[in-house]
């Protein structure tokens, strides 16, 4: 399914922006760990296929941020979108494995956090404005101790 398919089905459903990061973090992931299998198998173009749709769907949470209404969240965000992409673009034969795993323990880490605002959000009014998190490392970053704060 692609992002604009998954938006609009999930925003017929009324359901709450912030689920919708969710279910498209669950995507990348997915997309993510078929990859990683069809690379297993030694199934390239399976493994490529995967890799450009997690590509996509990153592209489009990217492309969602508000970086003046944002402020750091979204700027730290966009930064991590950037180094994931690169990452993944960048990924070779010998590393894909590892990079795969890093890859997807730093989105699932990040969708946890999705869902816990989602949560926290279906009994409040909102996240609280002075949440704050470090986003994770990414594998192959430029600066891969970086660490982010919002």
């Amino acid at each position: 399914m692609n992002p604009g398919q998954a938006y609009r089905r999930l925003a017929a459903q009324s359901v709450s922006q912030l689920h919708l990061v969710v279910a498209l973090y669950e995507q990348v992931i997915a997309d993510l760990k078929r990859a990683l299998a069809a690379h297993e198998h030694g199934q390239i173009e399976a493994r490529t296929h995967e890799i450009d749709h997690a590509l996509v769907v990153i592209g489009y949470l990217q492309g969602t941020l508000d970086l003046e209404r944002g402020g750091d969240v979204a700027r730290n965000l966009e930064q991590f979108y950037n180094l994931l992409r690169a990452s993944l673009l960048r990924t070779n034969n010998r590393s894909f494995s590892t990079v795969m795993d890093k890859q997807i323990s730093n989105l699932l880490m990040l969708r946890q956090a999705w869902a816990q605002l989602d949560a926290g959000a279906a009994q409040t009014t909102g996240p609280s404005p002075s949440t704050h998190w470090i986003a994770p490392e990414v594998a192959g970053s430029e600066s891969p101790s970086q660490d982010w704060k919002a």
